[in-house]
């Protein structure tokens, strides 16, 4: 499109507009890429779609692997002599037989809501015989030799225990095979599968599954791994280069620790096979790391299994650091999951709970997941944490020998990965009805929302900002804004009164909301009658000693003097088990001697902890009145030293 404009007599201005009708990614049809293996050569399609590969003559079957411009696309691949093969985003299809010469096939994309496809020609050319069967390889190739053993599988996951003596089977017997020189044994290995037609699970780095025959199938030290002209490799099977002579043994082990030739060296073991692969051990400053790895399936569910070996080398590694506090179980995934399971045994939860004081932490993409100690030393079975994100709401489970628990002692922290939050940004509970319930102690941090959740829940992250009229430009309007969507404090009929002086039962209501608490016992107080707005909170606040009364009574309709309100705050962290000792001397206050005997020690913790800080001229003003903004802000740091 052209526009002219002109102004009176002045040289025209031109402008060109050009618009272009963008797809939508469900409608999106196009191949980024096609990788062939063997061989891993990996070709974008031409300008005709025209997708080329060459193979050597030993070659006689390969399988492709696509990836698209929008991952949930699909594709199919047909050509002369084919079923129809249905490829996925990064996942290899079924092997395809190649005679000598030119083998040309169609693979036609799918846009994920079907609105579009796409069709391209893939060309493989398998190179003609180098003569015959002779023994000695050509100057460009390597002579090596190949066979694959397995086993049977007599181990049953429910008891922990094997149900019987195992059986190797020589699944490939021994044979040489000439292969271009450089090749690496993943190469070699995939020539031999694809060549005798034998199905394989492979996430490019290593193999979990030949023939059916997966990684912990015969116990939680089992799965596949190779052996190197006798020794068990040091090296991962997609980087081994090979030499001529070379001798390639893949077997089924079903305790890794015990094969000849493993000396506790876990990751030079793990790069060969399944078993190995990325589940490691590793240190920051106050946790020890074990990354398992595991690749998403077509629906976006990964399942991880953090093995035994691990989390002891992780506790070792805990008990020669002091500072380690935690174990945390961090998965590589490979492929985009929407749905991760992490598995820890009965035997490892045990490890964890009952022999160390460590907290055990299952990080994944989706969420941060932190079992206490305490609550680990009274779990007995096998742990299956699930993170799992669902449209905008996160789902949380624990569960214990598969039985999801909606209570655990001391709960569960979560953190959610989240951007673009503010001090109304909250966690909230949903039920199965879809309403929500929101998580006062909510916070927002540099890790993103973090809370503690009694059990296994759904969770969403939402905006819950209150609009008052009188607290735009007030210096207290980000903790008003935080004590407010947690629904902590609410507004009055002229909106927040921030300058508006807090009286006591106002107080131990706030508190009262704040712990979703529900009142038990009687209260002594003469001047707190039945059914007011307030009883219930008096009768909680009381029977759990977090108010004492001032002699006279309760005095609910009395403001709360500074002093108070720091020893009504030191009593209720008392009571949900915070750390309230004092171990620093009083600050240096010029009206420090103001302070009561009976507020002192609490004085000096909530100034100590930045809970309660001082006014101008280094001032307490312990009998000065609070108001609601200041409580506001007293209640925002609390609430987040809860979450350090």
């Amino acid at each position: 499109m052209r526009v002219i404009v002109q102004e009176d007599n002045k040289e025209p201005l031109i402008y060109i507009f050009n618009f272009t009708n963008v797809k939508t990614r469900e409608s999106n049809a196009e191949l980024k890429l096609l990788t062939l293996t063997p061989g891993d050569d990996s070709v974008s399609p031409d300008s005709d779609n025209n997708i080329k590969f060459s193979v050597s003559n030993n070659v006689s079957s390969v399988r492709l692997m696509p990836e698209f411009i929008y991952q949930k696309a699909k594709a199919s691949l047909s050509g002369e002599g084919i079923e129809d093969i249905s490829l996925e985003n990064n996942q290899a299809g079924k092997a395809v037989a190649l005679k000598v010469g030119e083998n040309i096939f169609t693979l036609t994309v799918t846009s994920a809501d079907m609105s579009e496809s796409k069709a391209y020609k893939v060309i493989i050319t398998r190179a003609e015989s180098s003569g015959g069967s002779s023994s000695t390889p050509d100057s460009d190739t390597i002579r090596v030799k190949f066979s694959l053993t397995g086993d049977t599988v007599h181990y049953d996951k429910e008891s922990n225990k094997n149900t019987g003596s195992h059986s190797n089977r020589t699944w490939l017997r021994a044979q040489y095979v000439n292969i271009p020189q450089g090749s690496t044994v993943k190469y070699l290995t995939e020539l031999m599968l694809n060549n005798a037609g034998i199905d394989y699970e492979s996430d490019g780095i290593y193999i979990s599954e030949i023939k059916g025959l997966s990684e912990f199938d015969n116990g939680p030290n089992s799965g596949w791994m190779y052996r190197y002209n006798g020794n068990i490799a040091d090296e991962g099977y997609e980087s081994r280069k090979l030499e001529n002579g070379d001798i390639i043994k893949w077997f089924y082990s079903d305790d890794y620790t015990k094969e000849s030739g493993y000396e506790g060296n876990f990751d030079s073991i793990n790069k060969g096979g399944s078993i190995t692969s990325g589940n490691k051990e590793e240190t920051t400053d106050n946790t020890a790391t074990v990354t398992p790895s595991a690749t998403a399936d077509k629906n976006g569910v990964a399942k991880v299994e953090a093995m035994d070996g691990n989390i002891t080398s992780a506790i070792k590694t805990a008990e020669k650091n002091d500072s380690v506090s935690s174990v945390v179980i961090a998965p590589e995934i490979k492929g985009e999951a929407a749905k991760i399971t992490v598995t820890v045994s009965k035997k490892s939860v045990g490890e964890i709970g009952k022999n160390t004081d460590l907290d055990l932490t299952v990080k994944t993409n989706i969420a941060e997941v932190t079992l206490s100690n305490e609550a680990l030393s009274k779990i007995s079975g096998e742990l299956n944490v699930t993170t799992e994100k669902t449209d905008d709401n996160i789902r949380v489970e624990v569960a214990i020998d598969g039985k999801a628990i909606n209570t655990i002692d001391k709960g569960i922290h979560i953190i959610l990965p989240q951007a673009n939050e503010n001090e109304n940004t909250v966690l909230a509970v949903v039920d199965e009805n879809g309403n929500k319930t929101i998580i006062k102690k909510s916070v927002v941090t540099n890790n993103g929302i973090e809370a503690t959740l009694s059990g296994s829940a759904t969770v969403k992250v939402i905006n819950n900002s209150k609009d008052y009229p009188d607290t735009e430009g007030h210096w207290g309007k980000k903790a008003i804004d935080f004590v407010s969507s947690r629904e902590i404090f609410s507004g009055t009929n002229n909106g927040f009164e921030p300058d508006n002086n807090m009286n006591r039962a106002m107080v131990v209501t706030t508190l009262f909301r704040l712990e979703d608490a529900v009142a038990n016992g009687e209260y002594s107080f003469a001047d707190v009658l039945d059914n007011t707005w307030y009883t219930d909170a008096v009768v909680w606040a009381d029977s759990n000693n977090i108010v004492n009364g001032t002699g006279d009574g309760f005095k609910p309709n009395a403001n709360v003097t500074r002093e108070q309100l720091s020893a009504i705050i030191y009593r209720y962290a008392k009571h949900i088990g915070m750390d309230t000792s004092v171990t620093e001397a009083f600050g240096d206050f010029n009206d420090k001697a103001d302070v009561s005997e009976w507020a002192l020690e609490a004085m000096i913790w909530a100034t100590n902890k930045g809970i309660i800080t001082g006014k101008p001229g280094e001032l307490l003003d312990p009998k000065g009145s609070a108001t609601r903004a200041e409580v506001a802000t007293i209640y925002q740091r609390l609430i987040s030293m809860m979450a350090e």
